[in-house]
This record gives structure tokens, sequence and C-alpha cells, in this order.
């Protein structure tokens, strides 16, 4: 079984949990650029620290309407992806194939191929995957934010360190 062992991360923000988006998420400004529609892969390192709570690792909702991906670590350590495809709202959920590990790091790599969507942690594929959809991932107008709810009071902020957070404009597949 692979795992991932990183050393001597240079330069991860640090997120200290506390609600309030202002100072306690990576939020970059709304662009079409980061609401690629017809397919999308997102990735980051993170290292949850302090209890196990909930929290947003990625969203761009505004005033809580999710129909792009909005990407949740349960207090479990489950990985859930939240998104509209063609209409057509979508939960995945990984509730207990693998999980995050809580003060250690951690990489994920959700990915929207135009015709499926696949979660991989630390290298491995989740076991649940969506396939044979069709159609564009919904698109919304807020910020890109890591480490937060569209408003960031909602309790869903990370605490922990966020590393290379990455969003490509290609479903990336497993290859």
């Amino acid at each position: 079984m692979p795992r991932f062992v990183v050393r001597n991360i240079p330069y991860s923000i640090y997120l200290d949990g506390g609600n309030g988006v202002a100072n306690n998420a990576l939020s970059c400004a709304f662009s079409a650029t980061l609401n690629p529609t017809a397919a999308v892969s997102y990735e980051a390192w993170f290292n949850p620290q302090g209890g196990r709570k909930a929290f947003v690792l990625m969203d761009n909702s505004v005033a809580g309407v999710t129909t792009s991906p909005l990407i949740i670590i349960g207090s479990n350590g489950s990985i859930s992806w939240y998104s509209t495809i063609n209409g057509t709202t979508r939960n995945i959920a990984n509730a207990t194939s693998k999980l995050v590990n809580w003060g250690e790091w951690n990489m994920l790599t959700a990915t929207y191929t135009g015709s499926a969507i696949n979660l991989l942690l630390n290298g491995e594929k989740l076991t649940e995957e969506i396939t044979g959809l069709s159609g564009a991932i919904g698109a919304n107008s807020g910020s890109l934010r890591w480490g937060a709810y569209f408003s960031g009071g909602s309790g869903l902020t990370m605490q922990g360190y966020l590393y290379r957070p990455r969003l490509y404009a290609a479903g990336c597949t497993l290859a």
C-alpha cells in the first residue's frame, strides 16, 4: 500500500480554524479560469490539526448555493464532493474506504473528467466513484476558497496547514 512521506515542506499556510474567510482561508477572487465547466481537477497537500472537526477543503459557492464543486473533510476523515452536473446535484461521499489522517500530511486529488468523478487520497483511488456522467459541471461566481465555506462563518473552517493547492481545467485520469 503506497504512502507518501513528506519532509521539510516550506511555505505552507497555517489556517487557525476560526470563523471568517478574511483571515482564515486562502481566497482567490472570481475568475472564469477558476470555474472550468467541462472538466476540472483540484489537488492540495493539507495537514489537519487540533480536534477532529469537519471542514471545507475547497469551495467557490455563493451565499450557500453550491453548484460548483465543494469538497468537505468529515470529522471521521471521510471525503465528500458536492456539485451539480448537467443540472443534477451530486453528492459523492467516501465513507470508510480511506480516511484522512489528522496531524499528518495528506494529498487529495478530486477530478471530474466529463464522464466520471474520481477521488484519490495519498495516491490511492478511493472506492467510491460515480461514472456514466456527462455534461457541464456547475459554476458559481464566488471566490475560490481553500479552507473555508463561502462565508467562513459556518463552523467548517480548516485548522491546519495547506500546501500547494492547485486547480486544473482538465479532468486528470488515473494514468
